[in-house]
């Protein structure tokens, strides 16, 4: 559905780039942590650093093996909101 609405030629359908992030973000509960690297303007080894320090939140497994990981959209809020004084 969201690559329907972001890929349609139609002037009243087209999303801007922050229209999108903002539709991503709302429809899905987790961030991946590429997208987290948009959001937060951290890249992966800073997000890295301060995960192993607590003060960025915790990667959550999202498949049955854990391969792929992402972050908790209510987890990453709280941590834009004051990063400075986040603690895991």
């Amino acid at each position: 559905m969201l690559n329907r609405l972001i890929e349609t030629n139609s002037e009243s359908d087209r999303l801007d780039n922050k229209e999108k992030l903002k539709l991503l973000i709302d429809t899905n509960p987790f961030i991946s942590i590429d997208m987290a690297e948009i959001i937060t303007t951290l890249d992966k080894t800073t997000q890295y650093r301060e995960r192993m320090k607590g003060r960025f939140p915790k990667l959550i497994p999202l498949t049955s093996q854990g391969r792929r990981k992402g972050y908790r959209l209510q987890d990453l809020r709280q941590w834009m909101e004051n990063p400075r004084a986040y603690r895991q």
